[in-house]
Order: structure tokens, then C-alpha cells, then sequence
């Protein structure tokens, strides 16, 4: 497991190389021994089509520092709450309250991505109501915010898996979202994400029946090898929200400088035509700076 790195201020952070949930548990544990301000992240806006985001992770400080020092320069920050197996990884609802006023005030929107450690296509059916419970929990605590959609891992499938297989693990997730929507809330609030365990195209059928919105992760997409071009034209009417970040040595969430000028140009050209919401999902200062400046180059 590659080592920790130090913020310049003291601060500890984590190697991208880590596997996620670690990363988030050693994150979390630093954001509470750093307390320091953090000076407005500025830039010159790159002219894009779309709504500029990033994450609420960039500085490693908590929810409401990273809100300050991002929120005037950006269209929409992603609340991250990656983890669900710890009483105090989501925010109380005090501190929702200011990520609210926060908002009004900075006038930027939230966007939320929902734990990535439950399991809505389980095959236990416990784990699945767990999964289910935590969401409607998540939904009700950001509420306040307005989020312009709840970002969600279908989990429970690897791979092209046969048709029995592919048609359970549907039938699983559909009794998950069953359970969120007879809690009061639309499909339309969840926005599917895909992982390169399987080809998202696997799942279309509970998107589709349930108005589910789409994210594309540019990523996980390069990971798994999917092509860019035919995913966008696939989910184009559904995704709402895109996750750009390059990728390096089989590891993701580098800045965009990484990624090889080929596949930089044709996401791009792609881009071009799209007006939803593109979010800069990096964990640090420097690669969001880095990414800005790669969008800057590409939008003149």
C-alpha cells in the first residue's frame, strides 16, 4: 500500500493509489486535526458549455472549509460522503444548514454522491435494506441543500455475466429503488454512476423503468476500457452529470494533464456538445489547479 503524503500545511492526505474507502477513512481522520483557513480558490473561467463542478474534498479540511474556499468559483461542489459505516462521517444537521446558507450566499449548487460502502444489488436481502436505508437516510439529511441529484454505485455484478445472473441482480436493484421511491422520493433524484466492474449498459433496464439519471465517469470508463465516444451517445438523453479526471498507471482521479492528448482531444469534442454538469472529481489543490488549467488550454 503506498505511503501517506504530507499537505504542505501538516496536514495528511492520501496517495491516489489507495483503494478509496481507505483513502476516505485516513482523509477523515486528518480533516479533524486541521482547522486551518484556506484562501478562495480563483481562476480565469474557461468558456465551456456546461456547469463547472468540483469536490468538497480538495483541501483537507472539512465540509464547510472547502465550501468556502470553492463555492464562488464554481457552478456546483459534489458533497462527498463516501463512507456510512461510521456514526460520524456524515454531516449534522447543523452543519447541512450552513452548507445551505453557504450556497445561497455563493451562489452555487450541491450535488451529492452517496456512500460507496453499501451494496443495493446484494444478494442478501439484509444487506440490500441496508443499503436502501442508508440512501433514504442520506436523501433526508440533504434535503435542506437542494441537491440536483444523489450519486449512486449499482454494486453486486462483475463482468458480462450470464442472463440469469445479469436478470437477479436486476431484480435486486429494483427492490432497492423500490424501497427509496416508497420513502417519497423520485428516481429522477438518483443518478446512476458507472464502475468498471460491469458495462453500466447492463443495468439500463432499472434505469430506464425507474427515470433513473445517468453519470458518466470519465475515469472508470478509461479503467474499464469503454469506449468514450459510444458510451456518451448511449446514456446522451440520461446523463446529467459527468465525473472528469485523468488517469495514470491504472489509477484514477489524477489530474486531466494526465491523460494521453488523443484521448484529452476527442473528450473535448465531445464536451462541446454537452450542457449538464462536468465535475472535476479530483482530492487535492494541485491536481484541481492543474485540471482548471487543462480546460482553460482547451476552451479559449
Amino acid at each position: 500500500m503506498p505511503g501517506l503524503i504530507r499537505h504542505p500545511e501538516g496536514c495528511k492526505i492520501l496517495d491516489s493509489g489507495l483503494r478509496r474507502n481507505d483513502k476516505i477513512t485516513k482523509y477523515l481522520d486528518a480533516k479533524r486535526y486541521c482547522t486551518l483557513n484556506f484562501k478562495e480558490i480563483t481562476f480565469q473561467r474557461p468558456k465551456v458549455p456546461f456547469k463547472l463542478g468540483t469536490t468538497s474534498f480538495i483541501y483537507p479540511a472539512d465540509w464547510v472549509a472547502n465550501a468556502r474556499a470553492l463555492g464562488r468559483s464554481f457552478d456546483e461542489l459534489e458533497l462527498l460522503l463516501f463512507e456510512s459505516s461510521r456514526a460520524d462521517t456524515f454531516p449534522t444537521p447543523a452543519t447541512i444548514h450552513t452548507l445551505a446558507d453557504l450556497a445561497a450566499d455563493l451562489d452555487f449548487n450541491w450535488n451529492v454522491h452517496l456512500p460507496i460502502d453499501i451494496h443495493p444489488g446484494h444478494p442478501d436481502r439484509k444487506i440490500r435494506q441496508q443499503a436502501a436505508d442508508t440512501i433514504v437516510k442520506v436523501l433526508d439529511l440533504t434535503a435542506p441543500l437542494s441537491p440536483t441529484t444523489h450519486t449512486l454505485h449499482l454494486t453486486g455484478i462483475a463482468g458480462r455475466s450470464a442472463g440469469p445472473t445479469v436478470a437477479a441482480w436486476l431484480d435486486r436493484i429494483s427492490e432497492t429503488i423500490d424501497i427509496i421511491t416508497k420513502n417519497g422520493f423520485s428516481g429522477k433524484s438518483l443518478t446512476v454512476e458507472n464502475i468498471p466492474a460491469y458495462p453500466l449498459e447492463l443495468a439500463l433496464p432499472v434505469i430506464e423503468a425507474n427515470r433513473l439519471e445517468v453519470c458518466l465517469d470519465i475515469g472508470h470508463l478509461l479503467i474499464g476500457g469503454v469506449d468514450i465516444a459510444t458510451a456518451f451517445k448511449l446514456f446522451k438523453d440520461r446523463t446529467s452529470l459527468v465525473h472528469l479526471h485523468g488517469v495514470a498507471d491504472g489509477k484514477d482521479h489524477h489530474s486531466l494533464d494526465k491523460l494521453p492528448p488523443r484521448t484529452w482531444s476527442a473528450l473535448r469534442a465531445l464536451l462541446n456538445d454537452y450542457t449538464g454538469t462536468v465535475c472535476l472529481e479530483v482530492f487535492s489543490r494541485e491536481r484541481l489547479l492543474a485540471s482548471l488549467a487543462c480546460l482553460q488550454k482547451g476552451w479559449v
